[in-house]
């Protein structure tokens, strides 16, 4: 494949990438670096235009580039000096966005970056922390309650096996709480030989229909 075609890939690719040129000082440590390449998946996701990126400094398109977090200009110009390749996901002040980007120097004072926008997976990740959060909280003030309760409370989760059985369980049945929860068949064992049935049926119910339901049978 000629260089036309190779570039053409490259520019419609829906992953963001871009072609820099580091730039030291005097004292050969980097301090900034220019845009030479960049195609339209980078710059959607930057907001940053060709027009008006290429052949300029990151220093005059961001001058707070500095005051971010992540040093770019040391980590990149790392990789100049001792090649390889790195990967990392940060956050960007500058733009408010989550990115996933992955750098590799394919010769000296060059490097290239693929750039992909992970904002809305790591939005999803927040979400799903959160709700755990929620969920844990739930079950701790479920536990605090549950604990000063007269009747006997147990916690089940989807596979039958005990989360929670509340201390009621000892002046009930004679059983500690440890007792019930390391053996599975306990609970089952003390009721009644004539009322399994009923415990069976309650059990078969609840597992498929979300909701109470009560049901009566001797220990």
């Amino acid at each position: 494949m000629n260089d036309n075609l190779y570039k053409s890939i490259i520019k419609e690719s829906p992953t963001g990438c871009a072609v820099y040129r580091i730039i030291y000082n005097k004292k050969d440590v980097p301090y900034d670096y220019e845009f030479i390449e960049i195609n339209s998946a980078f710059e959607r996701f930057t907001g940053l235009k060709g027009i008006d990126s290429i052949g300029k400094r990151i220093s005059e398109i961001s001058p707070r580039i500095c005051d971010t977090k992540i040093d770019w200009i040391e980590i990149f110009g790392d990789i100049t000096i001792n090649g390889g390749s790195k990967e990392i996901e940060g956050f960007s002040e500058l733009l408010q966005r989550w990115y996933r980007i992955k750098f590799y120097s394919p010769e000296q004072y060059c490097f290239v970056t693929y750039i992909i926008d992970v904002s809305h997976e790591m939005g999803q990740l927040t979400e799903r922390d959160n709700l755990q959060g929620i969920v844990e909280e739930t079950e701790f003030k479920f536990k605090i309650i549950a604990d000063y309760a007269y009747d006997w409370l147990i916690w089940e989760d989807g596979e039958g096996k005990f989360k929670y059985v509340s201390p009621s369980c000892e002046r009930i049945s004679g059983y500690t709480v440890d007792e019930f929860v390391e053996d599975e068949t306990l609970f089952a064992s003390i009721i009644i030989e004539q009322d399994k049935a009923i415990w069976l049926n309650h059990r078969h119910k609840t597992g498929f229909n979300i909701g109470v339901h009560s049901e009566q049978f001797r220990i």
